[in-house]
């Protein structure tokens, strides 16, 4: 009895001072429990590899972890269906919002299924976690990988068709085509390889036509710069004669009533005018003339006429 009760307080003194120690070295560092706060969420599809305590994310950062998992049979909704409602603990920090999203994620190749925690983009309002009265959930969306297997008999589906397409394709008829044609492109590539030489000779005068044609190009864009500033200059012109095409047209728009006039009346007028100044020439010429054979006597009169007799 002596020695089982020395045990028992042998025992009971090191739990003391173990218990003494954890309490010491939490007072030493200061550390403090953080709170968390609880949140719902529900996964229509497979959660394989998620387990209670695997770890929360947001992300990437570790903010908590799954605290239960259950089945939820839902037949009262628009879309009666089986649910896995999981309830997580995270930090109370962790900025969970309107627009924030669960998505069931994979570690690695390990197997391990984690939640991760994103936020859509876009402002949003922060959510108030779970009180006893009532449940909060996080909205859900498929992981990459649950995208993949819910695509994958489409997938393979379409796999199917291309193997049957191209079982199709590589028939016998096909491949002795193929074989023809391989055999073509070789006959091909071996008569380039025998005329490998003149090939050679051939870039060699095309690279020789090229320089020589070098200088007529230029040339050439010499003369289209010359022609494209002519064609500028034509261009600058015909729209000088649109501008006093225009303003003829104005002009005449504007005296239209008077040359009217002038050819009724003013016409005639001028013409008569021209046959006077005419006759007018031809008598100023006339006397010009007499003026140029004897200026004395057109000026003078006939000096030499004798004195007449009166009778």
């Amino acid at each position: 009895m002596e020695t089982r009760a020395s045990y028992l307080l042998v025992g009971s003194f090191v739990l003391a001072v173990m218990a003494a120690s954890v309490v010491f070295v939490i007072w030493l560092t200061g550390a403090e429990t953080e709170k968390t706060v609880r949140y719902y969420m529900r996964f229509e599809g497979s959660v394989t590899g998620l387990q209670i305590g695997s770890q929360v994310r947001f992300r990437g950062i570790p903010v908590g972890e799954v605290t239960t998992m259950k089945i939820v049979e839902d037949d009262t909704g628009p879309e009666p269906g089986i649910t896995i409602e999981v309830a997580v603990d995270i930090r109370e920090d962790t900025p969970i919002r309107e627009n924030t999203r669960a998505v069931l994620e994979v570690q690695g190749i390990t197997g391990v299924s984690f939640v991760q925690l994103t936020s859509e983009p876009g402002p949003s309002e922060k959510v108030a976690p779970s009180t006893r009265d009532k449940k909060v959930y996080i909205l859900t969306k498929p992981s990459s990988i649950e995208r993949i297997f819910k695509n994958f008999p489409e997938l393979l589906a379409e796999l199917t068709l291309l193997a049957t397409q191209g079982r199709k394709l590589l028939n016998d008829d096909n491949l002795g085509k193929i074989s023809r044609s391989l055999t073509y492109f070789e006959d091909i590539a071996g008569n380039l390889s025998r005329e490998s030489d003149n090939i050679g000779e051939l870039i060699e005068e095309g690279r020789e036509l090229v320089r020589t044609a070098t200088p007529a190009l230029e040339s050439i864009a010499g003369a289209g710069d010359s022609i494209t500033n002519a064609a500028d200059q034509m261009g600058s012109a015909a729209r000088a004669i649109r501008g006093a095409a225009r303003e003829m047209e104005v002009m005449i728009k504007t005296n239209q009533q008077p040359i009217a006039d002038f050819m009724a009346t003013g016409l005639y007028d001028l013409s008569q005018f021209f046959v006077e100044a005419r006759q007018l020439v031809g008598d100023l010429t006339r006397l010009s003339k007499k003026m140029e054979s004897d200026p004395a006597r057109f000026f003078f009169g006939d000096q030499h006429e004798g004195y007449r007799v009166a009778q």
